[in-house]
């Protein structure tokens, strides 16, 4: 035996061993053992072997095999992974044992954010039954980025030609962890991965799983998921299936994967019905180099987290369409809503002036909801129409009621404040039996008092020397900046200067022209760069490259070449922003529309580009670049207009300019 092979094998020998000692049903203890014992057993000799190996392994990499895929095709959270396998051991047609590593890094979405998990792992196959089958052994690390979760697996494979199976056992030795104010801990458990040909198609394969993740709250996670993997060329394939458990829904999914390299023979299956059941049964080749089959991704357990305030503790909820996080009930209630009439569910009734100006009543790191922020958990994308629809929605909110006395309309009536006014007044959310609004407090209801529900505050964006916060549409749930892209502070008004901001060409980076004092020059750039700061006028366009725009869109975007907005945020599209400034039955949207929206633009008005340093229409007109085209007219690009002429307001204009002029820019975040 190679030194590999007698490693594999004391490592096989003292897995057994740990399994003999362990009272059966107790994950933590054989997890604990197995992994003190190989630490102790198998760490010792790794020094050598690595020492020896260490020539052969850099010679061998790039002899395995790569694949990209892509997942959550069938839902809106794309997942992608990169991974590869190597031989470490020496291979060719007459071997009979093969080492090797196996690497993977994923990105996914999960309820809150997108995370990165990282895989390493090293494993050993024999070739057996007369080379018919292949017999294996593998050891895996795996880590998670953001939480710092980590995570040991022990696993045993086998393989014919048309059949294999994986068995994998995985331990957490992570501590818990407190993740967005949540606590979580990773989950220990383990799988067991089938797979075979479908009779009668040799280009389709059947997949299942069957798995079990332990769980400290609650019942343990079981259950299974059951695919087919089509092969549609030999370097691409094509995976869909349902998962389903003992705590969920079933759910379908759906992956795409690409072989790398791509290699020169890449024409489509033939997707015809083969006469047998099943290929011929055949030798196995360890240079086929086939993928250890296990869960790449760390399971969590999620805590609901908890928060101590003026006597009551709160645990957290996650909306599962925003990730954003909020108290699991009304400020002051002394229980979560098990029914809408629950009055123990009801909490404080609080008038607008306890709420309004710099007054806090939440937690620390807690406040109440804009507008916009309640909106996007109870209008869109999916909409609470009744008081029983409230209840059911992860807010469980209870029909408080509210008004002159605590009590008017309660188990009937969803009355909840937001931070948001019109004209000094507080916006408040009502859901009745018959509908469901936004509505104004006035001289009638200034008086009246209602619930409060706080929302987790987001974090600052700091960017280019200015700290930008961030605003929740209340039509769309989109994310925007508070302000115009280089403004110093949010418009108080439609003729707060200070509220301006930069004044930015169309498609172009920031390069120092779009400071309101940048001097002119009338020299084109060559280029969608233009390597200069001054403001370029007397043209149509600033650049004699990119007439169609084409390349300006795309460098507009986020992470693009000439990239203005913070990262993950962008230049809106026109039919982003006309959705968040077309006003409903066609009214006129003016300027003050504008100024008292939740965007708060103000009548910036815009700089000319008939001479170098022309400014025109400040305090009456809004003008917003979009990153669209003109179709058919060169050195034009789309804008949003808001006009004023002659003191008559002429309302929202959606038009074209020449991309010299230099407009107020407002950045969206892009969707997750």
């Amino acid at each position: 035996d190679n030194q590999a092979t007698t490693l594999l094998k004391e490592v096989a020998g003292t897995t057994r061993a740990a399994l003999g000692s362990t009272n059966s049903g107790n994950t933590n203890q054989l997890g604990k053992k197995v992994a003190t014992d190989i630490k102790n057993q198998a760490i010792n000799k790794t020094e050598g072997f690595v020492n020896n190996k260490a020539n052969t392994f850099l010679n061998a990499f790039g002899a395995g095999r790569s694949e990209v895929s892509i997942g959550g095709l069938s839902s809106k959270k794309l997942n992608y992974s990169l991974r590869t396998i190597q031989p470490i051991s020496e291979l060719d047609a007459n071997s009979k044992a093969l080492t090797f590593i196996q690497a993977s890094i994923a990105s996914g979405k999960s309820i809150d954010s997108r995370r990165t998990t990282v895989n390493l792992g090293v494993g050993h196959r024999l070739l057996v039954e007369n080379d018919m089958a292949i017999a294996g052994i593998n050891v895996f690390t795996d880590y998670e980025s953001k939480s710092k979760h980590k995570r040991l697996s022990l696993g045993l494979e086998y393989q014919r030609a048309n059949f294999s199976a994986n068995i994998n056992k995985y331990h957490v030795f992570s501590d818990e962890k407190l993740v967005n104010s949540i606590k979580e801990r990773g989950r220990s458990g383990y799988d067991v991965k089938l797979s075979g040909q479908a009779p009668y198609l040799p280009w389709a394969k059947i997949k299942g799983t069957y798995y079990y993740w332990d769980t400290k709250t609650g019942p343990d996670i079981k259950g299974n998921i059951l695919g087919v993997d089509i092969e549609i060329t030999p370097s691409v394939s094509f995976e869909l299936g349902q998962e389903n458990n003992n705590t969920m829904d079933a759910k379908s999914y759906g992956k795409l994967t690409v072989k790398l390299p791509l290699g020169n023979k890449q024409k489509f299956t033939n997707f015809a019905i083969a006469s047998k059941a099943f290929k011929d049964s055949r030798k196995m080749d360890l240079g086929a180099l086939a993928w250890v089959e296990r869960s790449n991704k760390i399971m969590i357990e999620r805590g609901e987290g908890g928060i101590s305030f003026k006597g009551l503790t709160y645990k957290l909820v996650a909306s599962p369409d925003t990730g954003r996080v909020w108290l699991d009930r009304n400020l002051g209630a002394i229980q979560v809503a098990t029914k809408k009439d629950d009055s123990a569910a009801y909490g404080d009734h609080y008038p607008f002036s306890d709420i309004s100006g710099n007054n806090d009543i939440c937690p620390a790191g807690f406040g109440v909801p804009t507008e916009g922020e309640l909106a996007a958990e109870t209008i869109v994308p999916t909409p609470i129409s009744t008081p029983t629809t409230a209840l059911s929605s992860f807010l469980k909110l209870p029909a408080a009621g509210g008004g002159k006395t605590s009590d008017n309309l309660a188990g009937d009536v969803v009355f909840l404040w937001t931070k948001t006014t019109v004209s000094g007044e507080g916006r408040y959310l009502t859901i009745a039996s018959s509908n469901r609004e936004f509505s104004t407090s006035n001289s009638i209801t200034s008086g009246f008092k209602f619930s409060v529900r706080c929302i987790k505050t987001r974090t600052p964006i700091v960017f280019n020397g200015l700290t930008y916060e961030m605003v929740t549409s209340p039509k769309t749930g989109r994310v925007w900046l508070d302000r115009n892209l280089g403004a110093t502070k949010v418009a108080d008004s439609g003729t707060d200067s200070a509220a301006y901001g930069d004044y930015y060409q169309w498609g172009r980076a920031k390069d120092g022209h779009s400071s309101s004092t940048s001097s002119g020059t009338q020299t084109q750039s060559s280029g969608i760069v233009s390597g200069q700061g001054h403001f370029i006028y007397g043209w149509a366009d600033w650049t004699t490259a990119d007439s169609s725009g084409a390349l300006r869109i795309a460098a507009w975007a986020d992470g693009g070449k000439n990239d203005i907005c913070p990262a993950g945020f962008s230049v809106p599209t026109e039919a982003e922003l006309k959705k968040e400034l077309k006003k409903a039955n066609s009214a006129v949207y003016s300027v003050s529309d504008a100024a008292s929206s939740f965007l708060r633009i103000p009548a910036a008005g815009f700089r000319d580009s008939s001479a170098s340093s022309a400014f025109k229409n400040k305090d009456a007109d809004v003008a917003l670049w979009v990153r669209n085209t003109t179709t058919g007219q060169q050195g034009r690009s789309r804008k949003f207009s808001i006009i004023k002429k002659q003191g008559v307001t002429a309302g929202l204009t959606i038009g074209d300019a020449q991309r010299t002029l230099g407009l107020s820019v407002r950045c969206v975040r892009d969707r997750i």
